[in-house]
């Protein structure tokens, strides 16, 4: 595959490779978000939220209103940090859609997905340690990682 192909010459992690032939690949339609990555303005985290954010967007949106969203993005993205921006890539649509009611239904349907893929992954596997312990890997959705984490703190 490319991916392997990149990770040897590059001497890098497969999986990383990967990622980095998937997103140069999504930034051909979003070239300003390629040029802000080439020269440094942005991470490479930063491009796949924006291009990510481009995906998500309605197909009735124009080229031009998506390279509208995108300027907002990359203005949005030279002060927030990727996690940031991910969520406020969820409202990436209002700058182009006056009605604040379909910004906040498009955000909704996006995160109803978001919910809804985050619950098809969840998964609890244990493993017998013959000890008398048992060691555990689990995939919660994000709420719930937090909701655990607070309720566990003193």
């Amino acid at each position: 595959s490319t991916g392997r192909w990149a990770a040897k010459l590059s001497r890098d992690d497969g999986a990383e490779a990967q990622r980095q032939v998937v997103l140069a690949g999504r930034l051909e339609r979003r070239t300003a978000t390629e040029r802000a990555l080439a020269v440094g303005r942005i991470s490479a985290a930063h491009a796949n939220v924006i291009v990510r954010a481009d995906s998500q967007l309605p197909p009735t949106v124009t080229a031009a209103q998506r390279a509208t969203v995108e300027a907002a993005l990359l203005d949005k993205a030279r002060t927030m940090s990727p996690s940031t921006l991910r969520r406020a890539a969820r409202r990436a649509i209002e700058a182009v859609e006056p009605d604040p009611a379909a910004v906040d239904a498009h955000e909704e349907k996006l995160l109803r997905e978001e919910e809804n893929a985050a619950r098809a992954t969840t998964r609890l596997t244990l493993h017998d340690n013959h000890d008398g312990t048992v060691t555990g890997h689990f995939t919660v959705p994000t709420l719930q990682g937090h909701l655990s984490a607070r309720s566990s703190t003193p």
